[in-house]
């Protein structure tokens, strides 16, 4: 009698490759400087008194 036949081998398939793509790095972010701050001088004094004075009762 001849020996049976080997069983059939399944090669069990490789197991899926997850290519994981690094994602893509953020772009650079340049922080615009922030805008100079102007301070207005105090207006000048005099501003204040170039009414006259309320007459006082």
């Amino acid at each position: 009698k001849s020996p049976p036949p080997p069983p059939p081998v399944y090669k069990s398939p490789p197991p899926p490759v997850y290519k994981y793509k690094s994602p893509p790095p953020p772009p650079p972010v340049y922080k615009s400087p922030p805008p100079p701050v102007y301070k207005s001088p105090p207006p000048p004094y005099h501003y204040y008194y170039t009414s006259p004075p309320p007459p006082h009762y």
